[in-house]
């Protein structure tokens, strides 16, 4: 109960993993955010295809999202926010570190 107020009142953190349709790389993406925990985070994971149009309808942290170069790129967001997209995994566990430490 006391995670559903922190989530209500703190910032939120939206996770946005587009995936190549193969999906390479999406796992390697996916481990930092595995590793620790966020309690006020939102995880979207998609693959890139022809249904992600009508997905961001109904999403829309999905809305203009691609899977840059054929990789699978992470938008990290707060608020609805989105910084610089990354296909890179050390770059977005360092983006997710700054996340985490400007809550503590």
């Amino acid at each position: 109960m006391l995670l559903a107020l922190d989530f209500y009142w703190d910032k939120r953190v939206e996770i946005v993993m587009i995936a190549p349709p193969d999906g390479k790389g999406l796992e390697e993406m996916l481990a930092p955010v595995r590793a620790t925990f966020y309690p006020n985070r939102v995880l979207v994971v998609a693959t890139e295809s022809e249904q992600l149009e009508s997905h961001a309808e109904l999403n829309p942290l999905l809305a203009d999202r691609i899977a840059r170069d054929g990789k699978t790129t992470a938008y990290l967001c707060q608020n609805f926010v989105c910084g610089f997209p990354t296909s890179d995994p050390a770059t977005f566990t360092e983006q997710l570190a700054a996340v985490a430490s400007e809550k503590n």
